[in-house]
């Protein structure tokens, strides 16, 4: 199965969230999954074990962007 996983950020910086997100898929890509991550991070050089698609930057603090939910829809049939 071809999964996509949204996070805010992949900044270490940030903490728990990418800890968790990072040791669940190397578990899902262990148990044969293609995964790919969403964020909404600048695109740039991330340093992560699966495809990034960096849909940023945010502007402001609430962490929304108008590229999200039209890349979601445009790629839905790629994943599930």
């Amino acid at each position: 199965m071809k999964i996509v996983r949204c996070i805010r950020s992949l900044n270490p910086a940030h903490g728990g969230p990418l800890e968790s997100v990072t040791q669940s898929t190397l578990v899902l890509q262990r148990r044969g999954h293609e995964v790919e991550i969403a964020t909404l991070d600048a695109p740039g050089v991330h340093v992560f074990p699966a495809p990034v698609h960096a849909l940023g930057p945010v502007r402001g603090s609430y962490g929304y962007i108008t590229r999200h939910v039209p890349w979601l829809t445009a790629n839905r049939a790629s994943f599930g």
